[in-house]
């Protein structure tokens, strides 16, 4: 999600979509939010949006009959859409050479780029081992069940002792007791056969324990953060015969899906151009401008949506030359701290002929056109 001031998108959304600006930038989507159509010059494309209900404190309204809540978004740029209550709209970060982000990028002017994600990247300090009370009844008849109020996206199911950062776990016991988590906040039911918790904002091991009489049984949890992003191309933007330009929105997943990242939000962090070369050499490539704000997306991992796009730079004579924006892409959960660095991802533009034939590529996503 990022924008620039020259013809160049890098938008990232929230379930939503929009065709290519005149302004710069690039454009996603992401679930949870609509976001408006916007074309720009000699560029356009279309994506579908679709409303959902975010792994927030929904859950206490559905489960333990609290207040609940929706979270909603929207960006603009090409890579990013901004929150607007229950609309995602589409809005451009990008001046002259603009990239929106949060997931997708494009570049437009009368630029190029491609990328792809490199592995995880540090997280917080982990929590240390949950350490099992010496005493622990081995054969004891007390036991604890453990579901998470969400499914895994993968079909995992809740029956899981793996979860995501801020997930929210339901614990049972078979008898009514005396509950503590080792870290993380208590939902409800410390005294009690049941025992709602919620997952902290950061990878670690916690230690549940339920005490009933003389008796004290323990479940250990293990908590994720996100370590992984792709993204796959739907559609491809379309250009003026003669003039330069390439671009494409994709559909955005941040793994591993075999937990539920419903609570956790993404951003796109911003940048210049590296690895500049050939053509770029005597045309200055736009930096990365992402959208600004956090994009969270739904339970299911989806409605991520990105806009990738370089267009307008129509200096002939055009010859091979190519530019990276390396994007740092960041994590939080519901809205805590200034988020964590969980992976970066490589956006790369080429002019690759003297026909002024364009290729971006980013997130193992890809696209090529000839003016």
């Amino acid at each position: 999600m990022s924008f620039d001031t020259t013809s160049t998108r890098d938008h990232a959304t929230t379930t939503g979509g929009g065709s290519a600006t005149n302004a710069p930038g690039k454009r996603s989507a992401t679930a949870g939010l609509s976001a408006p159509q916007n074309k720009p010059a000699n560029a356009s494309g279309t994506s579908a949006s679709s409303p959902t209900t975010l792994h927030g404190t929904g859950w206490l309204a559905g489960v333990l009959g609290f207040g609940g809540g929706e979270a909603s978004g929207e960006c603009e740029c090409d890579e990013h859409d901004k929150h607007d209550k229950h609309k995602h709209k589409h809005k451009q970060h990008h001046h002259d050479d603009v990239i929106e982000g949060g997931g997708e990028g494009v570049v437009e002017r009368d630029g190029e780029s491609e990328g792809d994600a490199d592995g995880p990247h540090a997280h917080p300090a982990a929590i240390p081992p949950a350490i099992p009370p010496p005493g622990k009844a081995k054969h004891s008849h007390l036991k604890i069940h453990t579901h998470t109020v969400k499914p895994a996206p993968d079909g995992g199911g809740t029956r899981r002792t793996t979860v995501g950062v801020g997930e929210i776990v339901k614990f049972t016991g078979t008898k009514a007791g005396t509950w503590k988590a080792s870290a993380g906040p208590v939902r409800q039911g410390i005294k009690s056969d049941f025992f709602f918790w919620e997952a902290m904002d950061r990878p670690g091991e916690v230690l549940i324990s339920l005490k009933a009489g003389n008796t004290t049984t323990t479940e250990v949890i293990q908590v994720i953060a996100p370590s992984t992003l792709q993204m796959v191309k739907f559609s491809e933007d379309h250009f003026k015969n003669g003039s330069q330009g390439a671009g494409m929105r994709t559909n955005v997943t941040i793994g591993p899906t075999s937990v539920c990242f419903g609570a956790v939000e993404w951003l796109e962090v911003p940048g210049g151009p590296s690895s500049i070369s050939g053509y770029w050499s005597q045309h200055q490539p736009p930096n990365h401008h992402p959208n600004p704000q956090w994009l969270p997306w739904n339970d299911h991992n989806t409605g991520l949506t990105d806009h990738a796009a370089l267009w307008g730079y129509n200096d002939k004579p055009w010859f091979p030359g190519g530019f990276t924006w390396y994007v740092p892409n960041k994590y939080r959960v519901n809205g805590k701290g200034g988020g964590e660095v969980f992976i970066h991802t490589h956006q790369v533009f080429h002019i690759t002929d003297k026909k002024g034939t364009t290729t971006i590529t980013k997130g193992g996503a890809g696209v090529r056109r000839t003016p």
